[in-house]
């Protein structure tokens, strides 16, 4: 039987050192479950620093975990040409119940070899048959950074996270380890003054400690007209995951731009590239080329040039 009430205990903890790293930590637990009966309680630690990583959950004698699903998320932000990454794991634990009463649970994480507990949670167990049935399950919505999405309990009895991948998003192998960057047009030939969109994403290996970006160059794109399609070029977008040689990648959209072309001939689109550190040397998108030609002569309006 699955939870009936919603019971969000949210609290947030930022821990500063000499270093500027923070993390933030939030639990929430379904709010009442019958004894003999499985609760889920969640987890969102997010950083400035590494991925958080190591979940596990303190729990009283009456209660027992018997499973853990981690699903970790990154996002990317470039303000005034540095680039900086919060990284987040999101991690459900289900509890099996026995005993009845009010008991108190402790999430914990590593950050930086550092374990940090989260907030504490209080499981309402009360004696079987005693709840309604039939009522709507909840389930929490927890976003700090606005872009993870509902998160499905996959009631997995390891860490191994469950990842959805796009196929559209798929390659057959990394362009670079930990992280790497990909470019790609809609069309290889257009005429002048026809939108032609570039698109520059950036892969991440959801397995791989990730690091840190810095000094972003931008494409370059001398023979086109650009204009950026993004709400904020300072804030990368989350595109899904992709399966690049056997591995999951998590996937972010850097740049989306249009452009148009100001003459005819196979013009050229430059690489982006960014710094991996510590030690993880540069990465770069692919060099493009667009095929432009004249717009045919028939059909075009009184005044075209």
């Amino acid at each position: 039987m699955r939870v009936i009430f919603a019971l969000f205990a949210a609290m947030l903890i930022t821990l500063t050192s000499a270093h500027a790293w923070a993390i933030e930590m939030h639990t929430s637990v379904d709010g009442a479950v019958e004894a003999g009966d499985d609760i889920e309680v969640t987890l969102q630690a997010s950083s400035t620093s590494d991925l958080p990583t190591d979940p596990l959950l303190a729990v009283p004698s009456g209660l027992r975990v018997t499973g853990t699903n981690a699903t970790p998320q990154q996002q990317i932000s470039i303000v005034n040409g540095v680039m900086s990454a919060h990284r987040a794991l999101i991690v459900t634990f289900t509890v099996h119940t026995t005993g009845v009463g009010k008991f108190t649970v402790t999430p914990s994480v590593k950050v930086d070899g550092t374990r940090t507990n989260g907030p504490s949670a209080t499981i309402n167990v009360v004696a079987s048959g005693t709840l309604p049935q039939h009522q709507p399950q909840a389930f929490n919505p927890f976003d700090p950074f606005g872009f993870f999405g509902q998160q499905d309990p996959f009631g997995q009895q390891d860490n191994t996270p469950q990842l959805l991948v796009d196929p559209k998003l798929g390659m057959a192998a990394p362009r670079g380890q930990t992280a790497f960057l990909h470019a790609a047009v809609d069309k290889s030939r257009a005429v002048v003054g026809e939108q032609v969109t570039l698109t520059i994403y950036l892969y991440v290996d959801t397995q791989a400690r990730e690091p840190d970006f810095t000094d972003p160059h931008e494409a370059t794109s001398n023979d086109f007209v650009r204009k950026s399609l993004m709400k904020d070029d300072a804030t990368s977008e989350d595109a899904g995951y992709a399966s690049v040689a056997g591995r999951t990648y998590g996937v972010r959209v850097l740049r989306r731009i249009a452009l148009f072309a100001l003459k005819t001939g196979d013009l050229e689109i430059g690489a982006m590239s960014l710094s991996l550190s510590p030690r993880g040397g540069v990465r770069e998108s692919e060099k493009l080329s667009v095929l432009v030609v004249d717009a045919p002569i028939a059909g075009r309006p009184a005044g075209y040039e």
